[in-house]
Formats: C-alpha cells, sequence, structure tokens
C-alpha cells in the first residue's frame, strides 16, 4: 500500500471530504492546463495482473487505463490532447498530504458537448510493445536485461538491481541471474524477468517498472459495515507448487510448506530464458524454482472473489486486505471471522465505490493447477512497431470438447496485418481430466507449429486452467492462427486473442450451400474454390455443429472461417 500518515488514513475511513487534482502535460513537456474538483468530473481507473478474475497468474504485466471528464473548457481540441500526459493526485480535507494516482498517456479524446470533453488513457506499459533484436549468444546479467528495456522504451526502473533481487531472495552472485538470449520484446523481457522473480511487474504511480511480491503488506480491514457489496467464493486457495518445462522438454517441479487451502496450485511456466541454461544444473534449477514457489506461496490462504467499498486509493496490486464481518459470518462468541482477499485487480473511481478483484480457480475441485505467463520465448525480434499506438484485438473461435489421442482443433482465427509487425496470441484454456496422462498443446501459425506445451498427470476430474502468451513475428497479409490439443481431457473453455499493431479480423470468402457435402449439423466436404471459405452458419436450413474431419481434404483451402456455433472439428 502506499504509504501515508495515521491521519490521513484516519480521515479517509472516517468519511473526510476527498480532493481530486491533475494536470496535463503536451508532447512537449511542459504544462498544458491543471484540473482540480472544479473542473475535473468522474475520474476513474483500473488495474490488474491477471487477466481473468477466475484465473490466478503470476510475473504478467497488464495496462491501466483512465478515464476524466474535463469541464468548462470548450477550447480544447482533441487533436492536440492526443499524445499527451495526464497526472492525478488524490487528497482528503484537513490534512496537506496527496497520494499520486497515475501517470497516462492521452490516446482517445471524446468530446461529450461543447464544454465537457472525456480523456481515456493508458499508462506506460504500452510503451514495452517494442522489439528487441539482439540475438546474439552469450550471458546476460540482470542489469544488462534492464539497460535494454530502458534503452528501448525510455522507461526507467523504480528499483536498483540490488534491491530486485534481495526483494526475490535471489544472491546477488549467482550465476542464475545469467540467460543467454533476449526475449523477443520489452514486454515479453519484463515477463520473464518478473516470472523468474516470482512476483508481478507494474508500471508505478510515478510512471516507472516496479517489481513486487504478493502480499507482505499489513492488510487494510474492510469491514461489513463499509462494504456495498460483496462475492466470495465457497473455497480458499494457495500456490503449493510451480511446474517448470524447459526447452527441452524436461518437466521439474517444486512444492511449498504451509497451511493448506480447498484448492492448492500448481502454477505452471515453460521455456523462461533466465533459466535456459540450467537443466545442466538440477540444483540451480531445483533452487530457484523453489524460491520461485516459496516467494508465491508467502501470500499465504486467500478467498477469491470480488467486493465494492468505500473506496481507498493507496491500495496497490498485490496486497492482501481482510475481510470481516457480514457474508463471513460470526464466531459461537459473537466475534468477527475474517478472510483474507489478495487484491489481483481494482477499479477506483473519485467520490465512488472501488472494486477489488482476488483472482483465483474458477471451481474449488481437487487439486488446481494454473500457469504463470506462459512463454517467454527467446530470439531475435522481427518487423519495427509503434510503441505509443494502440494495439488492435482479434478474438479467436474456441471449440470446447473432449480430447482423444490425436490431434483435435479447439482454437482458430484468420487475422489480416498491413506490414510485417509482432503479433501477441493470448490463450487461456480451462481443462477437466478424464484420467491419468498428459495434455498436449500445439499453437499453429498457418499451419506451421510454433510452440508446444504439455502438463503432466491429469486425474479423473481434476480442473487444470493454463494461460499461454506467444510472440510471433507475421509478415503483411492473411494468417491463420490455430489450436490444437491431445490428451485424456475435456475443453471446458477456451478463450483466445491475438494483439497486434494493425491486426483485424479476416472473415474470409462468402461461399454458397452447393459448395459444400453435408449431413444434418456436420459439414463432410467443402467442394468449392475459395482459398479462404466462411463457412454458413447454416446449411440446409440446419445450425452447423460439427466440422467433420477431411472436409478439406484434396482441396487448396489454406484456412476457414468457423461460423459461431460449431462446438466439434474432427
Amino acid at each position: 500500500m502506499y504509504a501515508v500518515s495515521q491521519e490521513f488514513r484516519n480521515l479517509l475511513e472516517s468519511g473526510a471530504i476527498q480532493k481530486i487534482k491533475g494536470t496535463v502535460i503536451d508532447r512537449e513537456g511542459g504544462t498544458y492546463f491543471t484540473l482540480d474538483d472544479d473542473n475535473i468530473s468522474k475520474p476513474q481507473f483500473t488495474r490488474q495482473c491477471t487477466t481473468q478474475s477466475d484465473s490466478f497468474n503470476f510475473g504478467q504485466l497488464y495496462a491501466s487505463t483512465v478515464s476524466v471528464k474535463v469541464l468548462g473548457k470548450p477550447e480544447l481540441l482533441r487533436a492536440d490532447l492526443r499524445g499527451c500526459e495526464l497526472t492525478l493526485q488524490f487528497g482528503v480535507e484537513d490534512v496537506n498530504e496527496w497520494v499520486p494516482l497515475g501517470i497516462w498517456t492521452i490516446t482517445e479524446p471524446q468530446r461529450d458537448s461543447q464544454n465537457s470533453i472525456t480523456l481515456k488513457g493508458i499508462d506506460n506499459t504500452s510503451k514495452l510493445d517494442v522489439p528487441i533484436t539482439d540475438n546474439a549468444p552469450g550471458n546476460i546479467k540482470l542489469q544488462s536485461r534492464l539497460n535494454m528495456i530502458s534503452e528501448l522504451t525510455g522507461l526507467e526502473f523504480a528499483q536498483t538491481t540490488e534491491e530486485i533481487l534481495a526483494m526475490a531472495g535471489v544472491p546477488w552472485n549467482a550465476s542464475s541471474i545469467f540467460g543467454t538470449q533476449f526475449c523477443t520484446t520489452c514486454r515479453a523481457e519484463l515477463n520473464a524477468i518478473a516470472q523468474y522473480l516470482g512476483c508481478i511487474a507494474y508500471i508505478d504511480r510515478t510512471g516507472m517498472i516496479a517489481f513486487r511480491k504478493f502480499g507482505g503488506n499489513t492488510p487494510l480491514n474492510i469491514p461489513a459495515s463499509k462494504r456495498f457489496k460483496i462475492d466470495l467464493a465457497e473455497y480458499t486457495y494457495r500456490v503449493a507448487a510451480v511446474q517448470y518445462t524447459t526447452r527441452y522438454g524436461t518437466t521439474t517441479k517444486q512444492m511449498s510448506q504451509g497451511e493448506h487451502a480447498n484448492t492448492d496450485a500448481c502454477m505452471i511456466f515453460a521455456n523462461n530464458p533466465l533459466l535456459y541454461g540450467q537443466p545442466d544444473d538440477e540444483s540451480l534449477l531445483n533452487m530457484n524454482l523453489q524460491r520461485i514457489c516459496d516467494n508465491l506461496a508467502g501470500v499465504g490462504v486467500w478467498v477469491p472473489g470480488t467486493l465494492d467499498f468505500y473506496g481507498d486509493p493507496t491500495i496497490d496490486l498485490g496486497d492482501i486486505v481482510t475481510v470481516w464481518g457480514g457474508i463471513n459470518g460470526e464466531t459461537e462468541q459473537g466475534a468477527d471471522i475474517g478472510c483474507n482477499f489478495l487484491v489481483t485487480g481494482y477499479t477506483w473511481q473519485f467520490r465512488g465505490p472501488m472494486t477489488l478483484i482476488s483472482a483465483g480457480a474458477a471451481e474449488a475441485v481437487g487439486n488446481v493447477s494454473s500457469s504463470g505467463s506462459g512463454s517467454s520465448s527467446s530470439g531475435g525480434g522481427g518487423g519495427q512497431t509503434v510503441a505509443q499506438k494502440p494495439w488492435e484485438m482479434v478474438d479467436l473461435e474456441g471449440f470446447p470438447q473432449t480430447l482423444t489421442v490425436r490431434w483435435r482443433e479447439i482454437g482458430a482465427t484468420a487475422f489480416a496485418v498491413a506490414d510485417e509487425t509482432l503479433v501477441i496470441a493470448h490463450v487461456n484454456v480451462n481443462l477437466t481430466g478424464l484420467d491419468i496422462g498428459e495434455v498436449v498443446v500445439h499453437v499453429l501459425l498457418n499451419g506451421v507449429m510454433q510452440t508446444e506445451y504439455s502438463w503432466d498427470t491429469i486425474a479423473n476430474g481434476q480442473k487444470l486452467t493454463t494461460e499461454l502468451n506467444v510472440p510471433l513475428t507475421v509478415e503483411g497479409g492473411v494468417h491463420r492462427l490455430t489450436i490444437e490439443a491431445k490428451g485424456a481431457a475435456t475443453v471446458d473453455r477456451i478463450v483466445a486473442s491475438v494483439y497486434g499493431q494493425g491486426v483485424s479480423e479476416y472473415t474470409g470468402e462468402p461461399t454458397f450451400e452447393s459448395e459444400y457435402r453435408y449431413h444434418a449439423d456436420t459439414v463432410d466436404a467443402y467442394v468449392g474454390s475459395a482459398l479462404a471459405p466462411r463457412i454458413p452458419a447454416q446449411l440446409g436450413g440446419t445450425d452447423i455443429h460439427v466440422i467433420g474431419g477431411g472436409s478439406f481434404a484434396g482441396s487448396d483451402v489454406e484456412y476457414a472461417y468457423i461460423p459461431d456455433g460449431v462446438e466439434e472439428i474432427k
């Protein structure tokens, strides 16, 4: 939590008058205009360190967004505001103390009326989406990795290398701080470092990059009387183990000690460049995995869920708050029963309720495995990207189904880019095991496998959630990304997207019913000439639910657009 005086905290909790002020800095670094209670309305911002509220992860970094309505300045022009910098600070009446809320780059000014304009922005996370083209082999110290990120992005780090390593329990002279390759982007590089440390990375309130372990703060107590709404899971959650798969396919697992929860999660990650050389030194690899596991387990047991309360902008990602009374019941002696709540995301608004999110597994059925930030692929970069330009997103069509020993497509999309660029494929899969065995997932670009992930021993009924981030360099044109899997499991849910600059959805070429052979709700064959056919949602008046095996055998089809409603691709 951001450090404030006890007087400040007492006034905030007692409902004292809140204050807000800010500054808009022009693109040359000068003050454009200032903001205060008189000309600012409905300021709010969001921060998160996981993509899904039901999937706890680590080693990730996501953008903070802000929205502020400015009043009484009809002279402002949207074109002049784009690219400017917005800073906000919070205070309370009767104490001269201000809490910095953050720094954001204005991306979407929107005119509401003659006298009001809404400013929307994103924090410095957007500056990390630039490629690293240095692919020369050789040992790379952590300091060199930090220097590379700063050089390419212009961002500074809030902590020194010594402070970062001390926070994560890494000896300063440990050979484990070396790697032999950079990741493909600064964002992937930062994710890999945070993953290696067993913590989160984020853009702090001053616009600098900071690392932090989960928990460790003195918990803020939120009694029932201070809450507006709460939705807590009916189970407890903790990180009990980590499992790492090297680029050679070797899997190593380390467990943590401590109080057991209803759901003991195993965090799965793979192919981290800071751990590349360690399969040759098993003791060093085990030492680092144990350290990562202990850092994640150090937060203890928490209850996932969401809650709305009076609001406290001193809360940071990774903080523990304690939820007391109300829904949690009372002991026989009448004392409140509290539970820990780990903050993995929040939305704050001025003079309004603050929403806190505590991530965990979707269900508490047996043990749950959940991935970290997935692949931290290394190697040289590719096409150039513009740091300030926002990324577009194209969602994949997901096909939940029962897997077998043969490969089955579980997700696919077609997308287009104008020029060579870097894209990130983000995949989140929820599985239920059917038997003891292995589940393997492939990510393919234009039919060519880009990376493989595997997980051992998914027992019958065991839940597994895995999240993958796969950086890919693509040439200008149309591309097809597919996800395939095999193993003794059922795909309960797959959510996936492709992020990149200039990415747009490609929906294929229109086709007609006469170009298909089908029966009931199943496509048996495509006999048309399109290279990227758009399969109709209905054939013969029946919704299509299945794409049969060999439907495109003997054709020149490169990819196909799958309609909503398809549940299985054989």
